[in-house]
């Protein structure tokens, strides 16, 4: 029998057994977790025994051992501190000083080690999402500018294949199709044979031209096919108008009215793929042709959104919505991978880029829209050069108005009104005053003709439109959009004071005109939600009562005669002169189509003018209420008077003679090249 079995022997003879059996009973007895001792046996020498032929768990040890065991090693049995449970009591073991002096001793369990990385792991995860959701949003960077023209005349129009920057220019001789090279140089010009081209867009091989046509006699517009050196190919499919965009995949999408169309290239095979609650200003294509961008906006000038859907018209997702008149938005483009989407917002002061992130980013982080201001003046263009990382645009000085009287005697246009840029004039019944509106901001200002000193009226972001002075001179009614963004009819005093509104009512009110009584105000709605409701209305200021007039339906541009004995206004249809006659309250053509918006009535309520295309250029001319007949009275030759392609502004001085405002600016064609987040 071997030494060993001899001592275990002795000690089951000694009192009180001195043994403790189990491994339990061994750690009770140390003050440690089972799992610690067993660590120490295998480690540390700990003293313990095992039965013959039985399996490891049958073991036991002795008291007299176990101390001279610990006796031997006070490091580990003072030493590392692990919070246990030994017969449900918790038992607290300090930490070493120097954790790397007990060999193999570990700090935490293996389940508590588990437990501090899943911990860590859900915090790193959290922190990481509220990182996300909070970090401020990448901004686009814009690395430089380079203007590639310096001629200083008017363009429109830009398109560019990442070659050649293409725009319309206002030449000697006509419109002219007009190309610089992206790193700028000569102009090379092509005469257009269409005076009032104004938007383009490129064929996706760069070889002809998506051109839009303004015609004079109505809001409509041609368009047409032309090559990249101007020569007209074809006319493009009825229907078809700006804003429009030619696809990667060679389609055409464009917006009319409300709605979003596609066609092939010759303009057949139309189809409506999207319909929007307002009306539909731009529209743009994403490089790999799947996606369309566009922009809305509501009557009034407001809300502005800014719209994405699939190349089918489905998948709607709103992008950016806001308030206001004085705003814009326009050219879309994405960054080359498609992670971001950018946009220009543009106002009367200044144009900023505005960048979102791609729908699934925005929808998880709503707020992440960042705004760069752009380092140029206005800008009336752009095209988009995604693969080169760079934009071309329009970017104009502020438009100088200037007003011209027609000289009779001369038969030419000779500066008036001392200079002041001014348009949509009135004069005070007694000639010594006036009223206008600003031409840059829209507010409304009197002017005393006589002491040559302006007061103003109204401030933005008010913007008013065509005042009329009432015939006692007390009041000045004027249609203006404020920051609800709807055309509403306003009349505040002569001497000033605070804008009153005269209707409430629904829908966009246009120009209004006194009543020879000063009781009543004739006006068209515009832009009507219900198409019946557009009309011709007499509103009495006294009865607050409110009637379209019989037979208006769909007319517009009412003007009262001074003698209160007629209503001139054009029929929408065909752009007719039309002429109501309250004693027979019926309706007659006195002149057939009419260019624009502008109609005038002379003094006497003999005459009705307006504006008329002739070779090429618009004339003023006169038409006699009682006769009929049409006499030209000026020539505008060589000038473009205010918004000459679309709508236009002419009055009448004190004398019936014409006034007209012009509008000029330099606008030149920048590169622009950025690094999108």
């Amino acid at each position: 029998m071997n030494e060993s079995a001899t001592n275990s022997r002795k000690h089951t003879q000694e009192p009180n057994n001195g043994r403790l059996d189990l491994w339990k009973e061994i750690a009770s007895y140390l003050g440690k977790s089972i799992r610690t001792v067993q660590r120490w046996e295998e480690q540390e020498g700990l003293p313990i025994h095992r039965l013959p032929h039985t399996d490891r768990s049958s073991v036991f040890a002795y008291r007299l051992e176990l101390d001279a065991w610990r006796a031997s090693r006070s490091h580990l049995a003072e030493g590392h501190s692990d919070d246990v449970e030994v017969n449900g009591a918790a038992t607290r073991r300090a930490i070493p000083a120097n954790p790397s002096s007990v060999p193999g001793e570990r700090l935490v369990t293996p389940r508590r080690w588990r437990l501090a990385v899943l911990m860590a792991v859900i915090v790193l995860a959290a922190s990481g999402l509220i990182g996300f959701f909070t970090r401020p949003a990448p901004s686009l960077q814009i690395l430089n500018y380079t203007q590639l023209t310096h001629d200083g005349k008017y363009k429109t129009g830009l398109a560019s294949d990442g070659i050649w920057a293409y725009f319309i220019e206002q030449g000697v001789g006509g419109r002219e199709i007009c190309k610089v090279s992206i790193n700028g140089g000569d102009i090379k010009h092509f005469p257009l044979d269409l005076p009032l081209a104004s938007l383009i867009a490129l064929s996706p091989d760069g070889t002809k031209l998506l051109v839009q046509e303004e015609t004079r006699l109505s809001n409509d517009s041609n368009a047409w096919v032309i090559s990249t050196t101007g020569k007209a190919l074809h006319r493009m499919g009825f229907g078809i108008t700006g804003p429009f965009a030619w696809t990667p995949a060679k389609k055409i999408v464009y917006g009319r009215g409300s709605a979003i169309w596609t066609s092939d290239e010759d303009g057949f095979h139309q189809t409506q793929i999207f319909k929007s609650s307002n009306y539909v200003e731009n529209v743009g294509w994403s490089a790999n042709a799947k996606r369309i961008w566009f922009t809305t906006v509501g009557p009034g000038a407001s809300p502005l959104t800014v719209g994405e859907i699939d190349a089918d018209g489905s998948s709607l997702r709103p992008v950016l919505e806001e308030n206001g008149p004085d705003k814009a938005y326009c050219c879309g483009f994405w960054a080359a991978n498609g992670s971001s989407f950018g946009f220009m917002s543009s106002s009367s002061h200044q144009t900023t880029l505005v960048v979102v992130p791609d729908s699934w980013t925005r929808l998880l982080r709503p707020h992440s829209i960042s705004r760069t201001v752009l380092g140029l003046p206005e800008v009336s263009g752009f095209a988009s050069d995604v693969a080169h990382s760079r934009f071309l645009v329009l970017a104009a000085g502020p438009w100088h108005t200037d007003v011209y009287r027609f000289d009779h005697a001369t038969g030419q246009l000779v500066s008036y009104f001392d200079g002041l840029a001014a348009r949509e004039i009135d004069f005070s019944p007694d000639g010594q005053f006036a009223v206008y509106v600003d031409g840059y901001d829209g507010s409304l200002w009197r002017y005393d003709l006589k002491e040559r000193r302006k007061t103003r009226l109204t401030d933005p972001p008010f913007y008013a439109l065509l005042p009329r002075w009432s015939p006692d001179g007390q009041w000045i009614a004027v249609t203006g959009s404020g920051s609800e963004g709807r055309w509403r009819i306003y009349r505040i005093p002569a001497r000033g004071g605070t804008l009153e509104r005269v209707i409430a009512d629904d829908e966009d009110e246009g120009a209004a005109t006194w009543s020879p009584d000063g009781k009543s105000l004739a006006f068209g709605k515009v832009d009507c939600q219900f198409a019946d409701k557009c009309g011709v209305y007499r509103y009495d200021l006294v009865t607050h009562s409110l009637h379209m007039l019989p037979g208006s339906r769909g007319f517009r541009t009412a003007r009262w005669s001074p003698d209160g004995k007629y209503i001139a206004a054009l029929r929408t249809t065909d752009q007719s002169l039309m002429l109501f006659d309250f004693a027979t309250q019926n309706w007659k053509v006195i002149h057939g189509p009419t260019l624009g918006d502008t109609l005038n009535w002379s003094r006497d309520s003999k005459y009705i003018y307006g504006y008329i295309p002739a070779d090429k250029s618009p004339v003023i001319f006169r038409v006699s209420v009682f006769t009929g007949t049409t006499e030209q009275v000026a020539s505008l030759k060589g000038i473009e008077a205010a918004g000459i392609q679309s709508k236009q502004w002419f009055g009448l001085a004190p004398d019936d003679s014409p006034i007209i405002s012009r509008e000029t600016s330099e606008n030149e064609v920048f590169s622009v090249s950025y690094q999108m987040p």
